[in-house]
């Protein structure tokens, strides 16, 4: 690429700006940036795009949060079914390793990524390809959302997140216990739990 105060002059924004946008681009796989060698554009990939599809869709979202609850009712509800057929032991494993942070830790960053990573870990345990891909870009929009309902609702209801972290344990429990009506039901009920205190929010 050309030297960077000769493209931030060009895109008229400041050096700093454009530092950040190369982090950006540099983390969904478009960007190089090599030490005293210089910044160079990669080759797009399937994973560089799945990874800037979320970005794309909450720049164009006015309601990121309740359509993205839609969406993930539906997915991850039939997610839910498919892995209390076909989980493995491992996979079980998997789940209770992210259910044991959710159950202990108190840093909101370490129940982000454990949140994300149990809804994660369920869609994996359905064997289906496609559905773990399109669960990649639904993670990627997870990490905001998740995000904002963790801060928000755990400085507003103290009990937030003992509450979600049971309804994780029961979707687990079903999962184990192969049975794919509880299993359903169970991942209703979480998810009906957040959205009925988004739209109350949004009232």
């Amino acid at each position: 690429m050309i030297p960077e105060r000769e493209l931030a002059q060009i895109l008229n924004v400041s050096r700093s700006s454009l530092r950040e946008a190369f982090k950006v681009l540099e983390v969904i796989d478009l960007l190089e940036m090599k030490p005293r060698e210089g910044t160079f554009l990669k080759e797009p990939s399937i994973s560089s795009m799945m990874k800037l599809l979320p970005m794309m869709l909450l720049v164009k979202n006015n309601e990121p949060h309740r359509e993205l609850y839609e969406i993930r009712i539906c997915f991850e509800t039939f997610a839910a079914k498919l892995a209390a057929e076909r989980r493995t032991e491992a996979q079980l494993k998997q789940m209770e390793k992210h259910l044991e942070v959710l159950r202990t830790s108190h840093n909101v960053e370490e129940l982000i990524q454990a949140d994300i990573n149990f809804h994660r870990s369920i869609t994996e345990a359905t064997g289906n390809s496609l559905m773990i891909a399109v669960m990649e870009v639904i993670a990627g929009l997870m990490q905001y959302s998740v995000e904002y309902f963790k801060t928000t609702h755990l400085e507003r209801d103290p009990n937030y997140n003992a509450i979600a972290s049971l309804q994780h344990d029961e979707i687990y429990q079903a999962i184990k216990a192969k049975d794919v009506k509880l299993a359903e039901d169970k991942m209703i009920i979480h998810f009906e739990y957040s959205y009925i205190k988004l739209l109350k929010e949004n009232d």
